[in-house]
């Protein structure tokens, strides 16, 4: 299998459709997320667990509310939600099924 850079695929998208840069941006931007999508598919719960995430002060995901956010765990923001184990594993369990694991 032949491997790109992002320098070579930014360049072809580029030449491909006439643009000024803001497509291939987006394309590897695009690239990006699944390479990240495929790491996170073979992760286990408790790397799932401890990987870092930004959220607000009661562990909520980022939102349009003018709150504060801070990077920590994921398991941080769920103690501040108070999540049970058991809705922890069911949370695991659905995104993992669903291909975010």
């Amino acid at each position: 299998m032949v491997k790109y850079t992002k320098e070579e695929i930014r360049e072809a998208v580029d030449i491909a459709i006439g643009d000024d840069g803001f497509r291939s941006k987006e394309v590897i931007a695009i690239l990006e997320m699944w390479a990240k999508e495929k790491y996170e598919n073979k992760m286990t719960k408790e790397q799932w667990l401890n990987q870092t995430i930004q959220f607000d002060e009661w562990g909520r995901p980022p939102s349009l509310a003018d709150v504060p956010l801070i990077y920590g765990t994921r398991k941080k923001a769920f103690e501040l939600r108070k999540y049970s184990n058991k809705q922890i594993n069911k949370l695991y369990k659905e995104v993992k099924n669903n291909g975010g694991i």
